[in-house]
């Protein structure tokens, strides 16, 4: 991916992170990120929200942190899944 691309992906990875960590609204890129009542929500540019229950920070396979929330995994149950900042914003 070119450099302007992982720098985009890592401005909104830490953004989430840190919405999730210190329970404080933040922003990137006009994307607004913040926790309420135990849900994630995602501003985007547009306007529309997306909503991710119960987020947490978490380990991911690699050792580095990541955001978990419950949503339906690959089974069709509740589960907890994992998130970072390319898959957030490709949603």
């Amino acid at each position: 991916a070119k450099p302007n691309i992982v720098l985009y992906w890592c401005d909104v990875d830490n953004a989430v992170k840190t919405a999730v960590k210190e329970l404080i609204p933040t922003s990137t890129h006009g994307i607004q990120f913040e926790v309420k009542r135990g849900i994630l929500f995602i501003t985007l540019p547009s306007g529309r929200k997306l909503a991710y229950i119960k987020p947490r920070i978490g380990d991911n396979q690699f050792g580095g942190e990541s955001v978990t929330y419950e949503g339906t995994g690959t089974a069709k149950r509740w589960d907890r899944l994992e998130s970072y900042g390319p898959k957030f914003v490709e949603n």
